[in-house]
This record gives structure tokens, sequence and C-alpha cells, in this order.
């Protein structure tokens, strides 16, 4: 009976020992946590750095969609002037035609 009790006490301790010497050293500990740290610092920088590179980006882009768009707008006003033109001559023939005076040939 003894012996073993004396057995699983010598399996204890020995896990207790695997485990202390398994804990890392506090020298190791700190350059862990210093490693950690820079490591976060520089995804942050990181992450920082590619908002204001994005932000560069988006008001590079909305400037050039910003052109894009006032070039369709003054296109879109050419095309309706072009427009109101066609319809003021063809009222005119029309209303010449209407009149009796035959300045262009129907067909």
């Amino acid at each position: 009976m003894g012996k073993s009790s004396n057995k699983k006490k010598k399996i204890y301790q020995n896990v207790a020992k695997i485990k202390l010497n398994n804990k890392p050293s506090l020298k190791w500990r700190l350059i862990n946590k210093e490693s950690n740290f820079f490591d976060k610092a520089f995804e942050e920088n990181l992450m920082s750095f590619q908002k204001m590179s994005l932000n560069e980006n988006d008001y590079s882009l909305e400037k050039e969609n910003h052109m894009e768009t006032k070039i369709v707008h003054v296109v879109k006003k050419l095309k309706r002037k072009k427009k109101k033109k066609k319809i003021k001559i063809r009222g005119r023939k029309k209303k010449s035609i209407i009149k009796g005076r035959r300045k262009y040939k129907c067909s």
C-alpha cells in the first residue's frame, strides 16, 4: 500500500516540475511582450497609412468623377440645344407649308 501512494506523489511532483520548467522565464516573457507591442504598433501604423492612402485615392477619384459629370452635363446641354433647334426649324417648315408657301419640296 505504501508503495503505490509514494508512486502517486512522485508522479504529481514530476508533473509540477515539468510545468515549472515549461514556463518561460521573465526575460523571455518581456521579450515576447515587447515584440507583441511592436507588432501591434506596426499594424496600427499600417492601418492608418492605408486609411490615409485610401482617403487620398477617394479624393482623386471624386475629382475625376466630378470632371466626368461636368463633361456629361455639358454634352447633354449641347444635345438639348440641338434638339430645340431642330424642333424650331421643323415647326417653321410645317407652318410655312400650312400657310401655302412652299419653300421646301414635300415628298
